[in-house]
């Protein structure tokens, strides 16, 4: 695997959340790890933002019981099921 490209404008120091620890730790499964990829995605820290990567890692955290996650969750599902309504 090659070096990560860099977002344009994003500081040195978060250039490690695509390979590194962050990264490694939610891929091997711990829901702290998983909950903070989620919200780097969600708010593009050192990652590109992006709300489906950012849903899904939310909802790895979410199903092994990481509150924020979970609330994080309920949210996202909260919306779009708003959202949904209003177009019926």
């Amino acid at each position: 695997m090659g070096s990560p490209e860099r977002v344009p404008h994003e500081p040195e120091h978060q250039t490690g959340l695509r390979d590194g620890c962050l990264r490694r730790a939610a891929v091997q499964g711990f829901a702290d790890a998983e909950f903070s990829l989620g919200l780097a995605y969600a708010e593009g820290r050192g990652v590109k933002k992006d709300a489906r990567e950012a849903y899904g890692w939310m909802q790895r955290a979410s199903r092994r019981g990481h509150a924020p996650a979970i609330a994080y969750v309920k949210e996202i599902q909260s919306y779009r099921e708003k959202k949904r309504q209003a177009r019926d």
